[in-house]
């Protein structure tokens, strides 16, 4: 073999490796989002659960997990490691995720409740 051989050899497979890291990181960045989404739901369902004890009050989810509502072994934070925010209006319940940026009422919040 030549140098010139090894070095394209060498080329291709960094080549490989790069579109396998680009693909590996979008789909971790994706699991974060549906592990954040599911967070919201599962938080959701709590409150609401919690509601049916306490009617006209929105409890923290530190009040969920004292409370028995939420397992404490279940995550509380989302998947950036910031809390959920829970909003309670007119006997509606909203619960979302700031999102990567962790600052409130960016494009990446999640769940969107623009689209609703």
């Amino acid at each position: 073999m030549t140098l010139v051989e090894i070095m394209i050899v060498v080329v291709i497979m960094g080549l490989i490796a790069s579109a396998v890291g680009i693909a590996v990181f979008n789909q971790a960045k994706k699991a974060r989002v549906e592990d954040a989404k599911s967070g919201c739901r599962a938080i959701d369902h709590a409150v609401q659960l919690w509601q049916q004890d306490h009617p006209g009050s929105c409890p923290t989810v530190e009040q969920l997990v004292r409370d028995g509502v939420l397992d404490r072994r279940q995550r509380t934070k989302d998947p950036w490691d910031h809390d959920f925010q829970i909003a309670c209006e007119n006997g509606d319940v909203s619960v979302r995720s700031n999102g990567p940026d962790g600052r409130e009422g960016t494009e990446d919040d999640l769940p969107d409740n623009r689209s609703r």
